[in-house]
């Protein structure tokens, strides 16, 4: 009997790995294909990783319908994709997303929705998510204008990228943003 249940526990925890290789294999293959310039191999390759419902598959074959190589430019395609891959915890699909959102040239432009998207990501700590988060605060667009939030999320994203070393820069040197004596 023990050995029966060990028996089906190794098949169970190998078929895991064997399917979960294959995903991470469809998703690299894809990657491979398209550095290759093989677009439509590529999109293959997403495409059977994203169904089987691998994130980081599902953002490629997304940017794939977005950018319209090796398929039809499909933009509503594109916005599906991103959609099941941010749902995932996908941090640059949550932040393609806000782009969209921002933007208004996928979806219609709705700044409450793009800072909804920017603040997955920045929890996450993506830097650029963190970066476009502390624009809205600043401008007030989409959330109530915070300029000690959009600080803070400046400050965080600083470390990585320039940009919002310039931020902070412009906030100190106008000054009128943060009164550092209150």
């Amino acid at each position: 009997m023990q050995s029966t249940l060990r028996n089906t526990r190794f098949l169970v925890l190998a078929l895991a790995i064997t399917t979960a290789s294959q995903i991470h294999a469809g998703w690299e293959a894809g990657l491979t294909a398209g550095y290759r310039g093989d677009h439509q191999l590529a999109f293959k390759e997403f495409k059977e990783g994203a169904e089987q419902g691998n994130a980081r598959s599902q953002y490629e074959l997304a940017g794939v319908y977005l950018s319209g190589k090796g398929v039809k430019k499909d933009h509503s395609k594109a916005l599906e994709w991103y959609l099941k891959a941010a749902e995932q915890g996908h941090t640059f699909s949550q932040h393609e997303l806000g782009l969209m959102y921002l933007n208004g040239k996928v979806v219609e432009q709705d700044y409450s929705k793009a800072a909804e998207w920017f603040e997955k990501g920045a929890e996450q700590g993506y830097p650029f998510s963190q970066n476009q988060l502390g624009i809205l605060y600043l401008d007030g667009q989409g959330v109530a204008q915070d300029f000690f939030k959009s600080f803070d999320l400046f400050t965080k994203e600083a470390q990585f990228m320039g940009a919002a070393r310039h931020n902070l820069g412009l906030m100190h040197y106008f000054g009128r943003w943060l009164d550092f004596d209150e």
